[in-house]
């Protein structure tokens, strides 16, 4: 008696663990698939100045001095130059697309490689120094992943500028 008792249990919940990661998996692609569909949260520039970020922790801006702070990428000679290594960077960066290429302001869009989110970044090319911002699209949190995409394309891009410079 007891053996049927433990097996009927063990079905009982197993069964009922079988129905909530069913509902899980229901509610993710729900919101997956509407997350598709979100337009782009990239917001231009405003007096030489990109939108703010905003409250949710899935943004960094280089204009923000709060939680939301990550560093513009300095460089050393024209606009000109920086913004084509730049373009050279994201064309070469995965699942990236540029959206907007106009002036000295850059705005791309990129596609994460699992759950295929989509997060927009802009970029605003001064004298010196490129302004940023990257913004996920969907959710509260990123998961730190604009700041590491943030971070390889800042390596790349001052990589980039520095082997234009050695080759002069």
């Amino acid at each position: 008696m007891q053996i049927y008792q433990r097996s009927y249990f063990f079905n009982q919940s197993l069964a009922h663990h079988f129905s909530l990661v069913a509902r899980f998996m229901t509610m993710f692609m729900v919101f997956a698939m509407t997350g598709c569909s979100i337009g782009s949260v990239a917001k231009g520039v405003s007096d030489q100045k990109l939108a703010n970020c905003p409250v949710t922790p899935n943004c960094i801006s280089s204009q923000d001095d709060g939680m939301h702070n990550y560093a513009a990428f300095e460089f050393e000679g024209s606009p000109a130059k920086a913004k084509k290594m730049l373009v050279e960077v994201l064309n070469a960066y995965p699942r990236c697309e540029i959206r907007e290429n106009d002036g000295n302001y850059i705005q791309a869009t990129f596609i994460t490689a699992v759950f295929r989110f989509r997060d927009d970044a802009e970029f605003l090319i001064k004298d010196d120094a490129i302004e940023v911002r990257s913004a996920s699209r969907l959710g509260l949190s990123d998961l730190g992943k604009n700041s590491r995409r943030m971070n390889e394309i800042k390596a790349s891009f001052e990589q980039a500028m520095s082997n234009s410079v050695d080759a002069k």
